[in-house]
């Protein structure tokens, strides 16, 4: 299994911001049948780990993101891009537990 879904240089920033023009994005889809933006995606022990790996990478040549597909039975369902979960969890966005089956829970932090 691998960690991510899509990999590709963003050349002109548009999906990685002007700060990181140029970036390699490392981009991981999920989609959950929930309706409920609060409980986030499961990532896998595998996916976390690059996660944490391309967060620490020095120069901001890297970027690592979920793109988050939440209510997919829906005629419509929602999606968020989270930009760096690492990141995301470190600054409290996001709330990081071990999940009942294999990987990790992502959650956004209740305010």
């Amino acid at each position: 299994m691998s960690a991510i879904d899509f990999q590709y240089r963003d050349v002109d920033g548009v999906f990685a911001g002007a700060e990181r023009k140029g970036a390699v994005c490392f981009i991981d889809v999920k989609a959950t049948k929930w309706d409920s933006p609060k409980l986030g995606p499961i990532i896998s022990e595998q996916q976390w780990a690059k996660a944490r790996l391309v967060h620490r990478m020095p120069g901001r040549q890297a970027l690592f993101a979920i793109v988050w597909v939440w209510d997919v039975r829906s005629e419509a369902p929602k999606y968020e891009i989270w930009l760096d979960p690492a990141d995301m969890v470190l600054s409290t966005h996001l709330t990081l537990s071990r999940s009942s089956t294999s990987g990790f829970q992502l959650m956004r932090r209740r305010e």
